[in-house]
């Protein structure tokens, strides 16, 4: 399901796509983390729309050919969940929703499900710590007075594709990254962004990787992330921190879909 046969709508600087199945099923809306855009999540859409999912997915400002806007150096969680809940909410085929995360795109994630009525789930992959994580792995801060720009390609690799070895692959996926908001990246230094979560408002799943880099995932740090939103956690060995990407892509992919079967959140066929 390519992204460029779906329907778009832009609203506050950030651009939604979807594409409807079937009314009886959750929309999966897939979010991602820093650097990256909709584009990370090919692999899924297809993935996804075959099995009957209804899909939809969104890009930052400076992504997806947005442009970064006024406000892209102060964006924060609490912002990008108030514009996915706004723009949700107003697609009128769109009844609920799963929320899909990706690294510091899991604190948006996080917000929009913990905030939206719409909201039937939450998946996080290789998640960003919220605040109330005790003792999480904290980072020095960037610069806030311009964009934190793309990190250079070998620290990308052992960062986010430790775990792809075609380098036609890696050099096209880092061609497709851009620079990130400072403040939002902040939240994650920082560990500072506080999650209204209710453990009872709907089912959770954290996947994490194993060949993640210990200076922003440490040992047992995800599966803290899992207990606070007492989540279903799957430890995956063989994949890096980008795990809908390169070798094993699949493998994340059933778990979602299998986690949603549990919940009875997928197509019936």
């Amino acid at each position: 399901m390519p992204l460029n046969n779906s329907l778009s709508k832009q609203v506050d600087g950030f651009l939604f796509h979807w594409v409807s199945r079937r009314r009886d099923t959750p929309y999966l809306l897939f979010i991602a983390g820093a650097y990256h855009g909709a584009w990370c999540y090919e692999n899924y859409f297809s993935y996804f729309y075959d099995l009957g999912y209804n899909i939809a997915a969104v890009d930052f400002p400076g992504r997806g050919g947005m442009p970064q806007g006024d406000g892209f150096l102060h964006l924060s969680a609490e912002q990008v969940s108030k514009t996915l809940i706004k723009t949700m909410h107003s697609i009128d085929e769109i009844d609920d929703f799963i929320a899909v995360g990706h690294s510091l795109g899991t604190l948006s994630a996080g917000m929009v499900a913990s905030e939206s009525d719409k909201a039937c789930g939450l998946v996080l992959l290789t998640p960003a710590p919220p605040a109330q994580i005790q003792d999480a792995q904290t980072l020095p801060p960037v610069d806030t007075h311009k964009p934190r720009e793309v990190l250079d390609v070998d620290t990308s690799i052992a960062r986010f594709w430790p775990h792809i070895q075609d380098r036609d692959l890696i050099e096209n996926l880092y061609a497709q990254l851009k620079p990130e908001s400072p403040n939002l990246t902040n939240q994650r230094y920082n560990v500072s962004c506080h999650m209204p979560w209710t453990p009872s408002k709907c089912p959770a799943l954290v996947i994490e990787s194993g060949m993640d880099i210990a200076d922003t995932h440490p040992p047992m740090q995800d599966k803290k992330v899992a207990d606070f939103f007492q989540a279903d956690y799957i430890y995956m060995k063989h994949v890096g921190h980008c795990l809908m990407v390169g070798p094993h892509w699949q493998h994340s992919a059933e778990h979602i879909h299998g986690w949603c079967q549990k919940y009875n959140m997928a197509p019936a066929y």
